[in-house]
């Protein structure tokens, strides 16, 4: 097996990982021997995540890679793309109860990943509990047909997609940023991570009433949470909410990373507004900049950006993509990502947290990741800090609407590193 690479991985590397950590925690401690066998069955059915570089040239390539994933038993992120990950862009390791599962937002987006991971688990979960049954429906099983469209190596149409509706116009560049929240990777030692659980009856209850999404709700109270604690700030304050472009792009089934920022923004003027307003903004916003039309604007700057680098030098290639990337993002104050509710097949039996860990360095500083599991909403709350206002201001307005939250222990958390191949 061999293609080339999306090129938005040229990004990649030292100086920007934009790795993803996702932290699954069990029932009970893990059994390294199971999730081995487990690990083996991936790439039975998703080759495409059992790969390494091959550079030729100015050009990278994935080539099958035939080394073990790594696992480790002490929870700690490795570097991915080089000799400690043997190579791969997945690497795996836990602690105690809870599996962390490494890889590179640039080659899968939480769209790409869910259907690796719900087999992941399935291979786990059944080892480990033979006599129970689950559902094994809706997700793929090693020898199940492999489809053309979920391995392509360039995800794209050929040509430009046809769109009558305008560009939205470019967002304001004086955007509020959080003081003491220090960036670079060799700050990593000080990133936060505040979890929460959320009564998911509770919060969509209210929610609904008040014309807001699980996401655009959050994204209020946050806003709310950085207006109050910082009184003097007249700048806009941008959440940058993420969305995924897969149904604009016709390809549902790609792998690949397809997440764009959509910027919420809260200019000084409705500081006061009631949470009704603030979800309607957000809302309103979303409908706007995360249409179709809009993601097709998208998709045709890619292609554009595509066609122009084919025949550039390697470091060309690096910068370009960089500059398309935190261009992409744009500026924010925060960010908030939510994969929507998804359908668990009775493995959420046997779990207890779902939390997904992102690199802050592509951030405003503060990010939150918001995962639907049992009865919770997961909610993370990472910062490049240990300021803990913002999270009590959150979860405060959460009691004060009587929406149950449940406050865990704060806990540093740390990203792994990434590497490409050399340049000549």
């Amino acid at each position: 097996m061999e293609y080339h690479v999306d090129n938005i991985m040229y990004a990649a590397g030292d100086g920007l990982y934009n790795t993803i950590r996702t932290g699954i925690t069990f029932t009970e401690p893990i059994d390294e021997q199971i999730l081995r066998d487990a690990v083996d069955r991936l790439v039975l059915r998703f080759p495409y995540f059992g790969i390494k570089f091959e550079r030729r040239g100015d050009n990278l390539y994935y080539v099958q890679n035939k080394e073990p994933f790594v696992i480790t038993s002490d929870g700690e992120p490795i570097t991915l793309g080089g000799p400690e990950s043997n190579y791969q862009l997945l690497a795996f390791t836990y602690k105690d109860n809870t599996l962390f599962i490494d890889t590179s937002h640039f080659l899968m987006d939480g769209g790409g990943k869910f259907m690796m991971l719900k087999m992941l688990l399935f291979e786990y979960l059944s080892r480990k509990y033979p006599d129970h049954e689950f559902d094994s429906s809706d997700f793929p099983q090693p020898g199940d047909e492999i489809h053309d469209d979920e391995i392509t190596d360039m995800p794209y149409p050929d040509e430009e997609l046809p769109v009558d509706f305008p560009k939205m116009q470019k967002r304001t560049k004086e955007v509020f940023q959080i003081a003491d929240f220090p960036s670079g990777y060799e700050n990593m030692d000080k990133w936060m991570s505040y979890r929460i659980k959320v009564k998911q009856s509770e919060m969509m209850e209210y929610a609904s009433k008040n014309d807001a999404s699980p996401a655009t709700f959050i994204s209020s109270l946050t806003y709310r949470a950085i207006a109050q604690l910082n009184p003097d700030n007249k700048l806009p304050i941008v959440c940058g909410m993420q969305h995924q472009f897969r149904k604009a792009l016709g390809n549902l089934r790609s792998h690949s990373s397809h997440v764009v920022i959509a910027p919420i923004v809260y200019p000084h003027d409705v500081r006061e507004k009631d949470l009704e307003y603030l979800n309607t903004l957000g809302r309103g916003t979303l409908l706007l900049y995360a249409s179709d039309e809009q993601d097709a604007h998208l998709i045709n700057n890619y292609l554009e950006v595509c066609q122009y680098m084919e025949d550039k030098p390697f470091k060309q290639k690096q910068r370009l993509m960089r500059k398309v990337v935190k261009s992409t993002i744009g500026k924010n104050t925060f960010e908030v990502s939510y994969t929507g509710r998804v359908k668990w097949n009775g493995l959420d039996k046997y779990l207890t947290c779902f939390t997904p860990y992102i690199d802050l360095e592509l951030s405003g500083g503060l990010s939150i990741e918001i995962f639907a599991l049992g009865e919770y909403f997961d909610i993370n709350i990472m910062q490049r800090n240990n300021d803990d206002r913002y999270v009590n201001h959150i979860v405060k307005q959460l009691r004060d609407l009587n929406i149950s939250v449940i406050q865990e222990k704060p806990e540093p958390f740390r990203i792994n590193g990434f590497v490409l191949p050399s340049v000549e």
